[in-house]
Parts: structure tokens; C-alpha cells; sequence
């Protein structure tokens, strides 16, 4: 199948901090050069170079505060060599990529090119409620702001109503992106919602066609307590919702409100994976 194309202005985000400083940068080092990141380098350019079967890779590319920390331990138990940070993404690092199996949290939005990067990688769309979703963005905003002193707020990070509805209008595109991208190519994408599916695991596990099931990493207390009804910053979610002219029966929807798609294609896909076959 013939692999769609972007623009590589649309996937790079840049983070300028490489392998963060003192002792971070000393871990981060002791990590590329372990006996495991070696392994995946030699894989990886042997499949290059074609002297044996492409490394499979796996990146995924939902937003943050969707379980990615807990896929991210969930690989390890399944054995794979993964890299939760934004230090792979940066353009400066590609050979950082072909040291690890699996990747989480760098910019979701250069799938395309790690896409053509790797033809063999799968790639999964992490998803969650929409309301839960805000809930645990908010809620790391506000303890940033209140606890770390270094913290700097932008437009699209900080505690506002403009903030919040940024982050809605950013997600819908990201899921829009993504369900277009791979819709001729369904069995390369998982789109799973790892906090809401008790089946999350085997799916993941089946996914990668590995042949165990782990026990479910643990998800910290609070994203198990969040319901509609439990949200932390309930009014001002609400409020942005009300505004955005969202149905109140579409804020747990983990993919898109269809109360506000006005694209013909992203409405042939259904808005919640609970909905899924």
C-alpha cells in the first residue's frame, strides 16, 4: 500500500532541552550505551541495509495525559526497549530512533514521517475522555504553577478558559490527522483508550503480535477516581464546553464531538471507541 504524505513543516516540533542536564544527562547516557540500546541499533541498521527484516518500531502518538506513562511501562513488561521522553523526537536525534524499540511522549504530530522513517512500525493512537482528559491537563497545570518555581505559562499552557479550549480544538485535529492518515491502513493503528478498556493490555499485546499478557501497569489513584461527576475543575470544563457548543452526552467521547465535526470524512468514524467493532 502506497504511504500518504505530509508536509515535514506539520510533524516537527523541536524541544531545545537534548538529554536534560547534571545527573539527568548522565542517566540519559548510561541509557543510550546499555547493552539493550546497542542491540536495537544493530537491528535496526541491519534492517536498513537489508540484510535482515526491517526492526519493527512502535511510537505512540496520542496526547499526553492519555496513559502514555503506563504504555510506556507496559512495553518494558513486554520485553521491548522503550524510550518515554521527548529527547527521540528532536530532528538533531535520529539516531536515537534506531536505539530503542518503542516511543512515547515526543510530539505526536511527526507520525508521517516516522511513518516513512520505518515502514514497518505500527503506531498507537492513545486516547481518553474528553472530560477526564482536560481534568488531568488542568490539574498538571495548576501544580506546575503552584509547586515549580521554573514554571513559565504560554498561551496554549495555563490555567485559562482560551487555554482549555485550545487543547479541545488541538486534540480533535490530532485525532482527525491520524484516523485520515492511516484509513487504508487499518492494521497499522491501535486506537486504544488504555485508562477506560479493562482489555487494554491483550489488545496492545495482540497488536504487537506478542505472545503474553502482563498485568496492567499501575494508573495512578486519581485518573481511576475521575468521573463526569468527580472532575476537579468541573465548572470551568463545563463552562469551556458550553461555550464550544458541545452536547453535554459527547464531553466523555474519547475521539471527537460530533456536535461540532463539519468534516464529512471524520463523521464516517465513530466519535467513542466503545463504538469500535
Amino acid at each position: 500500500m502506497t504511504r500518504a504524505l505530509e508536509p515535514d513543516s506539520e510533524d516537527i516540533r523541536v524541544d531545545p532541552q537534548i538529554g536534560g542536564h547534571g545527573s539527568q544527562r548522565h542517566s540519559y547516557w548510561n541509557m543510550l550505551t546499555s547493552p539493550q540500546s546497542y542491540r536495537c541499533l544493530v537491528r535496526t541498521l541491519a534492517g536498513k541495509a537489508g540484510v535482515m527484516s526491517p526492526a519493527r518500531k512502535v511510537f505512540v502518538i496520542g496526547l499526553h495525559k492519555s496513559g502514555t506513562t503506563s504504555i510506556h511501562h507496559l512495553f518494558k513488561n513486554l520485553g521491548l526497549h522503550s524510550e518515554h521522553s521527548v529527547v527521540w523526537s528532536d530532528p538533531r536525534n535520529k539516531l536515537h530512533r534506531y536505539m530503542f524499540d518503542a516511543f512515547s511522549d515526543g510530539p505526536v504530530h511527526m507520525f508521517a514521517r516516522l511513518d516513512r522513517d520505518f515502514p514497518s512500525a505500527r503506531f498507537i493512537l492513545n486516547v481518553r475522555d474528553l472530560d477526564q482528559w482536560l481534568d488531568s491537563r488542568r490539574h498538571h497545570i495548576d501544580y506546575e504553577m503552584r509547586e515549580n518555581p521554573a514554571f513559565v505559562p504560554n498561551e496554549y499552557w495555563n490555567d485559562s478558559d482560551e487555554a482549555l479550549e485550545h487543547a479541545i480544538v488541538a486534540r480533535e485535529r490530532q485525532h482527525s490527522r491520524v484516523l485520515k492518515y492511516f484509513k487504508l491502513r487499518p492494521d497499522d493503528l491501535l486506537i486504544i483508550n488504555f485508562i477506560r478498556d479493562p482489555d487494554a493490555v491483550s489488545k496492545i499485546a495482540d497488536f504487537l503480535d506478542i505472545d503474553r499478557t502482563p498485568v496492567k501497569p499501575h494508573i495512578l489513584p486519581i485518573a481511576q477516581k475521575r468521573t463526569a461527576e468527580r472532575l476537579v475543575f468541573h465548572d470551568q470544563i463545563v463552562r469551556v464546553m458550553d461555550k464550544m457548543g458541545i452536547d453535554p452526552e459527547e464531553r466523555g467521547f474519547d475521539l471527537y464531538c460530533p456536535s461540532r465535526n463539519t468534516d464529512p470524512e471524520l463523521g464516517q468514524y465513530v466519535p467513542d471507541t466503545s463504538l469500535l467493532s
